[in-house]
């Protein structure tokens, strides 16, 4: 196939989002969210939450022969889990978690790690284990992924407004940091995911020039330095709310809401929409 053919292809491919899975993961009642996709399409890990934000729960998906089999994880046994990031190596998660720790009261945003081993497309999961200082604070800390060499990012509103963080390992534990530069401003951010790859980082942000409420931004480190935050562009973005962005297997996902026109308007639920990768690649993500 030409290049001429592939282009015109992708060009089409890229002018409308697509619903994933409608009525079976993407649901009317509820705000979903992709946590991981097997390369086959036939596994999943996601987050459902409740129309009014009050509950929400990760949950596995596995076909089974023409259904999908649809359980919460074992892990999942909090008032408020969401957001699963796996490591590298798919032995390790992270996850944020509202359940009460011996240090942190029920209610506040706190991140959780769970050991993890996949077995063909069933996931087995160990205890959750919170995640001390300096990483979790007595503020809310939340979303984080993992990075290179051990490192975690995360969003804390730890200093009086959310903003992006980096944790590194050292002899001792963690060292925290605010992530450096114009990746942070004054109207806060969420890591969503790490594209190791391109040493990018995909994030929400509800920033004053952005497109809507909520809108996907990637920033890419270079000699050490994170770039300024770049918004992708529509069908990514619109005037509604995104956030939760994820890159599995050659395609982009992520969630989506429309904004209400009026308090009076009933609130419409976030679904899950992807795109093939390419679609906003650009020089962010690397394409196999």
């Amino acid at each position: 196939m030409s290049l001429i053919v592939i282009a015109a292809a992708l060009s089409g491919a890229c002018l409308q989002a697509n619903l994933f899975l409608p009525n079976m993961i993407s649901t009317d009642g509820a705000h979903e969210g992709l946590d991981w996709i097997s390369e086959e399409g036939d596994a999943l890990i996601f987050t459902r939450v409740a129309p009014d934000f009050s509950v929400s729960s990760v949950y596995s998906a596995v076909v089974e022969g023409d259904e999908w089999a649809i359980e919460k994880t074992s892990f999942s046994t909090g008032p408020y889990d969401a957001g699963v990031a796996f490591s590298a190596d798919h032995e390790s998660a992270l996850f944020t978690s509202t359940r009460q720790s011996d240090v942190t009261p029920e209610g506040n945003w706190n991140i959780w790690r769970v050991s993890a081993a996949l077995e063909g497309h069933a996931w087995r999961f160990g205890e959750a284990e919170y995640l001390s200082e300096p990483i979790n604070s007595d503020k809310n800390d939340c979303c984080a992924v993992f990075g290179r060499n051990g490192e975690i990012f995360f969003s804390s509103d730890r200093d009086g407004q959310w903003n992006l963080y980096r944790a590194t390992i050292d002899g001792n534990g963690y060292v925290v940091e605010k992530m450096k530069g114009r990746i942070n401003t004054t109207d806060g951010a969420w890591p969503s995911a790490y594209i190791g790859e391109t040493d990018t980082l995909l994030f929400s942000s509800i920033r004053k020039s952005g497109a809507g409420g909520d809108d996907i931004y990637v920033s890419t480190r270079r000699d050490g330095e994170w770039s300024d935050a770049r918004i992708l562009g529509e069908p990514v973005n619109k005037s509604g709310y995104e956030d939760g962005a994820r890159l599995f297997h050659g395609e982009f996902y992520w969630s989506s809401r429309p904004a209400r026109a009026s308090a009076q308007d009933a609130q419409v639920n976030s679904g899950i929409y992807h795109l093939p990768a390419a679609c906003v690649a650009g020089d962010v993500f690397k394409l196999e």
